[in-house]
């Protein structure tokens, strides 16, 4: 895709999830209002807006990677995986294969409408983990603009 293509595509996804936050936090809509589709736009959108270049992955089943996040930090591209779950509740194996697929990722994000099982947060504490894991549940997506 060219610089053209992707800036129409950026738009696009800006112009279809911009309103959703702000719906979302006055509370007239919850996030079981939403698609699973639109929740990954919502999270792309998040992301771009925090500086970070989202290129789309393909529909269907990616093996542990919903969308790729890339930015620059001291002249060193940082690639991050983002699961995307929308349910009520994640468990650690669900996290556990999410980490294994994207292990050539600098991190994985992994958000979820819902909330974390205990399991997930004893996941996150753990050496391999640690430094890789960030954890993003329904409370933490209501706080972003």
């Amino acid at each position: 895709m060219d610089a053209r293509g992707e800036n129409d595509e950026r738009t696009q996804l800006h112009l279809a999830t911009s309103n959703i936050p702000a719906t979302l936090r006055s509370q007239t809509s919850t996030l079981d209002d939403i698609t699973w589709s639109q929740l990954e736009d919502v999270v792309a959108e998040l992301l771009s807006a925090n500086g970070m270049e989202v290129p789309r992955v393909r529909p269907g089943p990616q093996g542990g990677k919903d969308l790729i996040a890339r930015t620059w930090v001291l002249d060193e591209p940082i690639t991050m995986a983002v699961e995307i779950k929308h349910k009520n509740t994640v468990k650690p194996g669900e996290v556990r294969d999410a980490m294994f697929a994207s292990q050539y990722y600098n991190s994985l994000m992994f958000v979820t409408s819902g909330g974390f099982a205990a399991g997930v947060l004893r996941e996150r504490a753990t050496y391999n983990s640690h430094m890789r894991l960030i954890l993003k549940d329904g409370v933490a997506l209501r706080g972003y603009p």
